[in-house]
């Protein structure tokens, strides 16, 4: 009967609209969280630079195996402030540390840095690598910027030449 078939014609709209409708949200609050994270890689691109200052004549950073720390000048080139570090160091063998390191470098700053590391982990005199990766805050969370520095190679024992 015609009475029927348009009961049954409604309740399939009705099923087949609330499935989009469901299926609509789900890409809504996807495409969302994705755009999140890529404000959070566009402030890194480009709002995060920084380079290893060096000056003629002298080691872009200096190992000190008394204090078990390691010495170098940070210039922070680009337009936010830096707020803290993950230093992993890496040693001939392949020993690696990681750290965090708590000291800001605001945008156009030059600062002397001098964090630890831990001779357990690694062979102080063959630290062969620094990786620094800056922590900036972006909408009050901290945020990792991976690949904003380039490594540190050019290391040398404080006391030996260029040091």
């Amino acid at each position: 009967s015609p009475l029927i078939a348009t009961v049954l014609l409604m309740a399939f709209a009705v099923a087949l609209g609330a499935i989009v409708m469901t299926w609509g949200k789900n890409y809504v609050t996807e495409s969302t969280s994705n755009i999140e994270r890529s404000d959070d890689k566009l402030a890194c691109s480009f709002d995060v630079g920084a380079d290893v200052f060096t000056t003629p004549g002298k080691k872009a950073a200096c190992v000190d195996t008394n204090t078990n720390t390691v010495t170098f000048l940070l210039q922070n080139k680009e337009q936010r402030d830096i707020i803290k570090f993950k230093i992993t160091y890496i040693d001939s063998l392949n020993g690696i540390d990681s750290i965090e390191y708590v000291k800001s470098v605001g945008k156009a700053e030059i600062k002397k840095l001098t964090p630890t590391f831990n001779p357990a982990n690694i062979d102080e005199a063959s630290i062969q690598q620094i990786i620094l990766n800056p922590i900036i805050t972006v909408d009050n969370q901290e945020i990792a910027c991976v690949d904003a520095i380039d490594p540190i190679t050019d290391i040398g024992i404080t006391g030996q030449t260029g040091c």
